[in-house]
């Protein structure tokens, strides 16, 4: 199904198929250039050119779930001794795809203590979430800092989270929204579009607009971030900044199944057959959902299916 929004413009990003050389065999050759003696101005070319192949080994190779090789390794601890910062945090990325957090912790720390923003993000990261380190908000907030600074757009939305919910800083909502706006203006992401939205329709450090939420929720299911579908529904269905319109509602939960799997769409379908919202009042098809929406781990669709005895299985057939 396609979308059933207006579109946007081309996406956000867009994956394209590798045809690169492997990241070992471009890594080798352009470390000779560090290798070497060479000018001030030729070592910043390379250490330039290294960030950039790193950066996009990191969008496409530390995906494929391949183990790290020692070779690889070898020569991206080599990079790193040599001054590249880029190395030692896509080194981090490959160590915790295959599983060793707490080496991967120490490369994004080293990479970070360079002033390497994403590596700063990556150690704020595993701070909030205890992954690979104890954990500490505080500590988290206090590496997001400084990437936002540096110009990191995900650094900006992290930080604003910890503004808005009082995570290792003080709440403060006003900082927050300030936050958001910049990392949307850097990059459209959908979460912090998402987040916004929340905001001016809660009125969390502006004054409260549910049309405005509706224009960011709907920027953000556009640019793909499924929870938007979910928020943006429920507005459809309550005629809130909007016209009430619960048939478009459904068709905004039914994208976010289909095209993302989501679990909040799914929840909210439930609930939908469960009242008769926009279709027919079903309490096999809203068991049906809930269940489904529960073993994609969706909290409150577990409550929901706790709170009526039934059961959650893994991966339950879909609602016919």
């Amino acid at each position: 199904m396609g979308s059933i929004l207006p579109s946007s413009g081309a996406p956000m990003a867009e994956r394209v198929e590798n045809t690169m050389v492997p990241m070992e065999t471009s890594l080798r050759r352009t470390l000779d250039g560090l290798r070497e003696p060479t000018d001030p101005v030729e070592r910043f070319r390379v250490r330039s050119e290294l960030e950039s192949l790193l950066g996009e080994g990191a969008a496409f190779e530390g995906d494929k779930g391949d183990p790290l090789s020692d070779p690889l390794r070898e020569l991206l601890e080599e990079a790193a001794a040599l001054g590249v910062p880029a190395a030692a945090s896509y080194l981090g990325q490959r160590l915790r795809a295959d599983g060793r957090s707490e080496e991967a912790f120490g490369w994004f720390r080293h990479a970070a203590a360079e002033g390497y923003a994403p590596a700063m993000v990556q150690v704020g990261l595993m701070y909030s979430n205890g992954d690979g380190v104890g954990k500490d908000l505080r500590r988290a907030a206090d590496w997001l800092r400084p990437a936002n600074v540096k110009g990191s757009a995900v650094g900006k939305y992290l930080l604003a989270e910890c503004f808005l919910f009082g995570k290792g800083v003080e709440r403060n909502p006003e900082i927050a929204v300030t936050l958001l706006r910049e990392a949307i203006e850097m990059q459209p992401m959908g979460r912090a579009l998402d987040l916004l939205g929340a905001c001016y329709l809660r009125g969390w450090g502006v004054e409260r607009e549910p049309l405005r939420a509706v224009e960011l929720y709907t920027r953000a299911c556009q640019a793909g971030f499924y929870n938007a579908c979910a928020n943006l529904a429920v507005l459809y269905m309550k005629g809130e900044g909007v016209p009430a319109n619960p048939s478009l509602a459904l068709d905004l939960l039914r994208e976010g199944i289909e095209q993302g799997e989501n679990a909040l769409c799914m929840y909210f379908m439930g609930l939908a057959h469960e009242e008769g919202l926009g279709t027919r009042r079903s309490r096999r098809r809203a068991v049906d959902w809930m269940r489904r929406a529960a073993a994609a781990g969706n909290l409150q669709a577990r409550e929901w299916c706790a709170s009526r005895d039934i059961s959650v299985i893994d991966n339950p057939p879909g609602p016919r």
